[in-house]
């Protein structure tokens, strides 16, 4: 396929599904399906995407919903479902605000996908409705960035590289970010630049995410009748601590 002659510029990441599975691809994180396994089921999974997580739990027998609002990465998580004769319920809908007849053992959130609710409003809401669809002794799981200062100052026009990767369709290709703090809103204005040999920055996409800071979340899920049980530094489990990557976060019912 060829690449475009002048630069695609986006706002989301996930109108594009082949390259976004390029990115992230690689199966369920083990810290994810060794919990969605002890629960038993049924599981719910916020921003299931293109089935990564999804998938590899269907394929283990286990009851599996997922909800996401984009139509292009529900297609794609059908096709993945049918191509391994695997069982689940996706869902289009808004992971703020959601309500299902049955309620689930285990419910997450993988891989940075609860920064996408930037207002308050709809972090609380969407902390209420696994509340109220959580089973009393079930588990809520997910995982965000351990923002860091250094990482918020970088200038605006800095670039830096995220990452290299394959695709089928447009070969080797490069990633890097830049990235506008707003303090006053606590949102990381971050533009992805796509490059690959002879089409420099074939692909720009604008996103937005909400920095949440320790403190501040153990204090919103408090409001809305959570407790946080356990916080890891990563998704290999390792103990949190100021300079960890990420808030891995075992949540139950205050």
């Amino acid at each position: 396929m060829p690449l475009p002659a002048a630069p695609i510029e986006d706002t989301t990441l996930y109108t594009d599904t082949h390259l976004y599975d390029t990115m992230t691809w690689g199966g369920c994180e083990p810290i994810y399906l060794d919990a969605a396994l002890r629960s038993g089921g049924p599981v719910l999974e916020l921003g299931c995407g293109t089935g990564r997580m999804l998938v590899p739990m269907a394929q283990r027998g286990l009851s599996v919903t997922g909800i996401d609002q984009s139509a292009e990465m529900l297609a794609t998580a059908r096709q993945r479902l049918t191509s391994v004769a695997a069982s689940a319920t996706v869902v289009e809908g808004d992971m703020s605000r959601f309500t299902f007849p049955e309620s689930f053992a285990f419910i997450f959130c993988a891989i940075n996908s609860l920064l996408h609710l930037l207002e308050t409003d709809n972090l609380r809401s969407c902390f209420a409705s696994v509340r109220r669809a959580l089973r009393p002794d079930g588990q809520f799981m997910f995982d965000i960035v351990n923002f860091q200062p250094a990482y918020l100052a970088i200038g605006p026009g800095e670039r830096h590289t995220v990452g290299e990767y394959e695709s089928d369709l447009h070969g080797r290709y490069r990633i890097e970010e830049t990235l506008r703090y707003d303090a006053a809103t606590q949102i990381a204005h971050k533009t992805f630049f796509y490059s690959a040999a002879g089409a420099p920055d074939f692909r720009l996409v604008h996103f937005p995410l909400r920095v949440i800071f320790p403190q501040e979340l153990e204090a919103l899920l408090a409001l809305e009748g959570l407790r946080l049980e356990t916080r890891l530094g990563d998704r290999s489990g390792e103990p949190f601590h100021s300079g960890s990557p990420s808030q891995l976060c075992i949540v139950r019912h205050a």
